[in-house]
């Protein structure tokens, strides 16, 4: 199960997509086994033992990879921000040395396979040089990925806590200037652009009760009549958008331009902006006196 893991973080690797890495490590075993041939660069694929050969080199760059990629990472989180001499001394040990032991080891067993040597062939002239300097260029891509990626999360770490509540300063801003802008209205609603205000001209402006029969009327001036109660509409709506006035009315504090005082009942009258004005009746404007003082706290925001 620990291989299956090492093996998925490399497939799904934040330095590279799969396809990237198996690019280079097609080009990088093929370049390594042609270099060096005597059928030459591309004539090499016509030699008898090419595929063995290429697939040889691919699991053995394949397999260095995935490797280099599971300890650079671990390294550096647990040496990276620490220990930086331990870092190198372990990348250097475990990153490079110990990969190029294991290669002398795995080409020596295939060169015996062939009845050969590593010493009597001439690995060591160019094929050792090309091998070694991709396992430092390995190392060294997933270090500097792994560093680079380790202090940019240490940084959204560092400033998260700060980053959230400034976001939520920037929303209640936002939402207070909306509110300023919806309590500046002009009285006719005819003169604003209602996406200035983040409304659309479907969304309900209003639900009033008149003889039974509840209405829905919208900014567009469309209406229509449901049998929903009034109690139950409003539990679908945003209270900070809408106000349930008394038992028969609720409204989008758009359509509120001002109120007063009832005296000496201290229920609310309200003034509403054109044209809903002319769609209620005085009774539907009045503000229930148990109410009336939450609903001045409502407009106020």
């Amino acid at each position: 199960m620990k291989l299956k893991r090492i093996i998925g973080n490399f497939m799904v690797s934040p330095f590279h997509s799969k396809g990237q890495a198996a690019l280079v490590l097609f080009v990088f075993s093929y370049v390594l086994i042609a270099i060096n041939s005597k059928w030459g660069f591309w004539g090499v694929v016509l030699a008898p033992d090419f595929f063995p050969a290429f697939l040889f080199t691919l699991f053995m760059a394949t397999s260095f990879a995935i490797y280099a990629h599971e300890l650079n990472a671990k390294l550096v989180l647990k040496y990276g921000s620490t220990a930086r001499m331990k870092l190198i001394f372990y990348q250097f040990c475990w990153g490079v040395m110990l990969p190029i032991g294991l290669e002398l080891v795995s080409v020596e067993f295939y060169f015996y396979l062939k009845d050969e040597s590593i010493l009597t062939n001439n690995f060591f002239s160019i094929d050792f040089i090309l091998v070694v300097t991709f396992i430092l260029l390995v190392n060294a891509v997933y270090s500097f990925a792994n560093k680079n990626r380790k202090e940019r999360l240490q940084i959204r770490e560092r400033y998260k806590h700060k980053v959230i509540p400034a976001l939520k300063d920037l929303s209640n801003l936002r939402s207070l200037h909306r509110l300023a802008l919806i309590k500046n209205a002009p009285v006719s609603l005819n003169e604003i652009n209602l996406k200035d205000l983040a409304l659309g001209s479907g969304q309900i402006a209003c639900i009033y009760k008149l003889n039974e029969l509840i209405t829905i009327h919208y900014f567009n001036n469309s209406f229509e009549h449901t049998t929903t109660p009034i109690t139950k509409l409003m539990e679908g709506l945003d209270p900070n958008e809408y106000t349930k006035i008394n038992p028969y009315c609720i409204y989008h504090r758009l359509l509120i331009f001002s109120f007063k005082e009832i005296a000496p009942s201290r229920r609310l009258y309200l003034t509403l902006r054109h044209p809903f004005n002319h769609f209620t009746h005085d009774y539907q404007r009045i503000v229930s006196q148990g109410v009336a003082v939450y609903f001045k706290k409502w407009m106020k925001g």
